[in-house]
């Protein structure tokens, strides 16, 4: 069974960035949705998955050249 919720370090490393610039996109309200229990912030396998999905981007004919 996949963990649910993921630590700030373990989410970062899913989305290939820095645990700082999840701290950075948090202050900027940027970034994947996040829980916050007491001072601990957590990170949902599905948000993530869904913050990967609106992020994808499709290439057209007409942004080429």
């Amino acid at each position: 069974m996949a963990k649910i919720y993921l630590s700030t370090d373990e989410a970062a490393e899913k989305l290939g960035v820095s645990r700082w610039t999840l701290i950075a996109w948090r202050r900027r309200m940027r970034g994947p949705r996040y829980v916050k229990l007491g001072s601990k912030v957590c990170y949902k396998q599905p948000d993530i998955d869904d913050f990967l999905a609106s992020s994808t981007v499709t290439p057209s004919v007409e942004s080429v050249g």
